[in-house]
């Protein structure tokens, strides 16, 4: 008779999550997972790229950041949209706007003719 399996803990050394925090890496734990692979998304960088990018991650955390976020897809993307979501939020506040429209009157002005 065959013996019921119980879903198996999966471990991930590099990463850090405690309860109600976004996963972040484990040696640099202000460093949240979901900034990294937005980059992966974003540009296509695969584990080596990314390695180029950010010299200070082993190739070991960036695979195992890419193992956390295809067994918590639905979570780092969810991440990724409200990260997306406050800096447009930001981009669109009245300050913002017009230091964006001044610094582009200085770049005007000093371009050579």
């Amino acid at each position: 008779m065959p013996t019921a399996t119980l879903p198996r803990k999966v471990e991930y050394p590099h990463i850090l999550r405690e309860d109600g925090d976004c996963a972040r890496f484990a040696r640099f734990p202000r460093w949240r997972i979901s900034l990294l692979i937005a980059e992966h998304l974003a540009y296509g960088w695969n584990a080596e790229q990314l390695k180029e990018n950010h010299q200070d991650l082993t190739l070991g955390e960036i695979h195992s950041a890419f193992a956390y976020y295809y067994d918590h897809q639905a979570e780092i993307d969810a991440e990724i949209e409200q990260d997306q979501q406050a800096s447009a939020e930001f981009a669109n506040r009245p300050e913002q706007v017009e230091l964006r429209r001044k610094l582009r009157t200085r770049m005007e002005q000093r371009k050579c003719p």
